[in-house]
């Protein structure tokens, strides 16, 4: 056994310290003497691995707000960017404000277009579709009506006022020569396949409602009016040129004018057609029917011709007056030779007297 000597500060009893495995030591502690001055500083020990890390601890209270920063310079708007008012008309037309191109204002009236296509234009204060619509152009039910383009003045006039739908002007103040200048220019065009029923380049239509009273309705009212010191060679109200028929098309019937029944119920005198010229000269080239939709001679009249004046009939000398079988039954002229009228029975000519002649 080996002594084992440890030094304790004063006044310890003895102590006896046993260690396993190794045999039984006795430490025998004697009495310990003052300590003596500190030695030098060791060296620094490596340095041990990290511990894990802490928990995260709680957020402290929120900092007061600093002072705003100074703005910063104005960026560049991208080619194109535009920018309007504040406000603005709903489904109104934005128009171009100055010449910058970056810049938009709201329409000075209700000029609008509404989602369903309708354009409107009307004065102040007054909604789409009531009173002041001047202009509708859209397309509905393409399955059943397309309407490209309808017209409306649906406006109050004034007490000697017009209230007008439509105007055209076509006007031409200069000196060049126009070969052609058309106020309304009507085209109604069906290509490919398919059948129409009426194909109408211009329809119009005057319609009255309540209690209104008419002076004078008028389905289209024309009026050429010559100003100036103008010169013009012919002046036609309405102009029925001829149809032009291409290759392998076919029309079974061509009305210049047609014109359906206007003595109808309600109607006290109708009138087809109506000249009111007492001067004026009328005229028909070809034949004309009266009651007669076929006729075969340049009048051709179904009933009685009834006249307050002279009834004049040709007159022709024995040599020259045609065939009585080529004038037929009932035919009448007056031969200058025999100095009388005759008939035609069909076969030959014949006197008052029915004597041949």
């Amino acid at each position: 056994m080996s002594e084992v000597q440890v030094v304790v500060e004063p006044p310890l009893p003895e102590v006896v310290v046993t260690i396993e495995p190794a045999p039984e030591v006795v430490v025998t502690v004697a009495e310990v003497g003052l300590i003596g001055p500190a030695g030098p500083k060791g060296d620094t020990g490596a340095a041990g691995e990290p511990g894990p890390a802490g928990p995260v601890g709680p957020t402290g209270p929120k900092g007061d707000t600093g002072a705003t920063g100074a703005t910063g310079p104005a960026g560049t708007s991208p080619v194109g960017a535009v920018t309007g008012p504040a406000s603005s008309t709903d489904n109104a037309l934005a128009r171009f404000d100055g010449t910058t191109g970056t810049l938009l204002q709201d329409s000075p009236v209700p000029v609008t277009v509404s989602d369903t296509g309708s354009v409107y234009i009307g004065p102040p204060g007054l909604a789409a579709g009531s009173i002041g619509t001047a202009l509708s152009t859209y397309a509905t039910d393409l399955t059943t009506n397309i309407i490209l383009n309808s017209f409306q003045a649906s406006g109050i006039a004034p007490a000697a006022g017009n209230v007008q739908a439509v105007q055209f002007n076509a006007t031409d103040i200069g000196t060049n020569n126009v070969s052609s200048l058309t106020g309304l220019n009507g085209l109604a065009n069906k290509s490919g396949s398919g059948t129409i029923g009426t194909l109408t380049a211009i329809q119009a239509s005057a319609r009255t409602g309540g209690t209104v009273a008419v002076t004078t309705l008028s389905g289209i009212l024309s009026q050429v009016r010559v100003n100036g010191t103008a010169t013009v060679g012919t002046l036609v109200d309405f102009n029925s040129t001829a149809s032009t028929v291409a290759a392998g098309s076919a029309i079974t019937a061509a009305y210049g004018v047609k014109v359906a029944a206007k003595k109808v119920t309600g109607v006290t005198t109708g009138y087809g057609i109506a000249s009111d010229g007492a001067s004026d000269l009328n005229y028909v080239m070809g034949k004309l029917g009266v009651g007669k939709n076929a006729p075969t001679e340049p009048l051709d009249v179904v009933g009685n011709i009834k006249a307050t004046g002279v009834v004049r009939t040709g007159a022709f000398t024995t040599a020259l007056r045609p065939s009585a079988s080529t004038s037929g039954v009932g035919a009448c002229i007056y031969d200058t030779t025999l100095s009388k009228p005759i008939y035609s029975d069909g076969t030959v000519w014949r006197d008052a007297m029915g004597t041949a002649v």
